[in-house]
């Protein structure tokens, strides 16, 4: 996991790519979710949680992403809650407010885009 998913790098490498490297990011966090289904137990929780802080908490991150394919990281965000939904991730409260928040402020972007 370490080696692509977290890893600076590779996630540098994937921005660089633009709209295809972006829905690339997206596409590994759905993997995940997954793997995660299919095999309970396989992902630990702290996966998840760096996941959303390299992703999308990470705002120069977040906002690069969005600027590429904001739909992409709709569809992280809604990954991000479905592992917590579905008990896959134990996010702490912080965790799921700063989501939430985020979430809203993304539609709200792709709102004033469709006008």
């Amino acid at each position: 996991m370490r080696t692509k998913l977290l890893n600076p790098e590779w996630m540098k490498g994937q921005l660089e790519s633009g709209y295809k490297g972006v829905k690339n990011m997206g596409d590994r966090m759905e993997y995940l979710l997954g793997w995660q289904a299919t095999s309970a137990g396989s992902v630990d929780n702290w996966v998840w949680s760096e996941m959303a802080d390299k992703y999308i908490f990470n705002e120069d991150v977040r906002k690069q992403m969005m600027k590429e394919n904001i739909w992409a990281v709709e569809d992280q965000l809604q990954r991000l809650m479905e592992a917590y939904q579905r008990d896959m991730w134990d996010a702490s409260d912080e965790e799921i407010d700063r989501l939430k928040q985020i979430y809203l402020e993304l539609e709200a972007e792709i709102g004033e885009q469709e006008e």
